[in-house]
């Protein structure tokens, strides 16, 4: 009797313990793997390099105001980098763009039914930095001095987009759901101790 307690409360425990892991435990990452070139070596035809201001980001993507457009197809005073350019989309997404901010950017445009994308494997760099003043360099030595999109003006001009929906609160739904789940799992393994507890004092 006591053989079968056992093995119901091990069973039970098994259970909450999979199912509390399955929940709060993420997911694990994959490490972006791709061939890293420099921006002065890309297919011009299938990808785009510029300089631009980030505007704020939008469902879609983060509308890019030109200032100095080096190569590629799509030039245009704003462009739209694809919404899957960051966070960690295929393990190759990179940190959002702070609104304001100037880059130098690699966008590969190679879908013309996708808006363009970069990432860890697309070069680009903050261009207020060392890294982002060698890209300019060997930008202007790949593709030339570049121009300016009509319409484009640099820092000053402003991205025009769709504007963005508002953020939807935080659903906690899911959340309580397995709080509770995880809650009722562990008074049942208190029930079960309970009684076992019990019935073993009365054997």
């Amino acid at each position: 009797m006591r053989s079968a307690r056992t093995i119901s409360f091990g069973l039970l425990a098994a259970f909450v313990l999979t199912f509390a892991l399955a929940a709060f435990v993420p997911a694990p990452t994959f490490a972006c793997s791709c061939a890293l070139i420099t921006i002065g070596e890309l297919d011009p035809t299938q990808n785009q390099v510029y300089v631009a201001t980030a505007g704020e980001p939008i469902p879609d993507g983060t509308p890019m105001a030109v200032e100095r457009w080096f190569a590629g197809p799509g030039a245009a005073p704003v462009v739209l980098l694809g919404a899957s350019s960051f966070g960690d989309s295929a393990g190759c997404g990179t940190p959002q763009f702070a609104p304001g901010s100037r880059w130098i950017v690699s966008a590969w445009a190679g879908d013309p039914t996708q808006p363009p994308t970069t990432g860890l494997c697309q070069p680009h760099a903050p261009l207020d930095s060392p890294e982002g003043q060698a890209m300019l360099t060997q930008a202007a030595a790949a593709y030339g001095d570049g121009s300016t999109p009509e319409g484009g003006g640099g820092p000053s001009a402003s991205p025009t987009a769709a504007p963005s929906a508002p953020a939807a609160s935080g659903d906690a739904t899911p959340m309580i759901a397995v709080g509770g789940v995880v809650l009722l799992g562990v008074l049942a393994l208190g029930v079960v101790y309970v009684i076992g507890r019990s019935r073993s004092k009365a054997d």
